[in-house]
């Protein structure tokens, strides 16, 4: 989608819709995101002297790669954020936008990828215990096994606080 700035100054309303699937090569390695089946923004742009700020608040429905099995599963995640940029070119608190009409495909992306949670699994979804060539245990238990026994001395040290 592409914004246009002397549109955006003629108007007093700006208030616009984005829908789109996003291209595949965008989010190809993106974990755990497989898929982005749909996604619907409403986007209300304002403009003040030099800085544009886009409120943007929308849905997408999205494939995603449990990290508990591995398995696909489709959720729809929620969208709300802000974007400011800025006109002037001195300005490096935000993003300088230089020209008249910009795309804001990108930016959208980010916040749709930034949503989404690193650890993701279906409701009802549980931690395996093991499998072939696997097996699930804890941190402790870890520690227990890979410590050492010449180690061992080092837990009657006393050290001073």
């Amino acid at each position: 989608m592409y914004l246009n700035i002397a549109l955006i100054r003629n108007n007093k309303e700006n208030h616009y819709q984005f829908e789109s699937t996003l291209e595949e090569e965008k989010y190809k390695k993106i974990h755990p995101l497989k898929a982005v089946k749909s996604f619907k923004c409403d986007l209300d742009v304002s403009l003040y002297e030099d800085y544009l700020s886009i409120k943007v608040k929308g849905k997408a429905l999205v494939t995603l790669i449990s990290s508990y099995t591995l398995k696909e599963f489709d959720k729809e995640i929620k969208v709300d954020d802000l974007l400011e940029f800025s006109l002037d070119e001195d300005n490096l608190d935000f993003d300088v936008i230089t020209e008249n009409v910009f795309e804001i495909d990108d930016y959208l992306f980010a916040i749709l990828s930034s949503s989404i949670p690193m650890v993701v699994f279906q409701k009802g979804e549980e931690l395996p215990e093991s499998g072939k060539n696997y097996r699930v245990i804890s941190e402790k238990d870890l520690e227990k096994e890979n410590l050492d026994p010449r180690l061992s001395i080092l837990d009657d040290v006393k050290l001073d606080d």
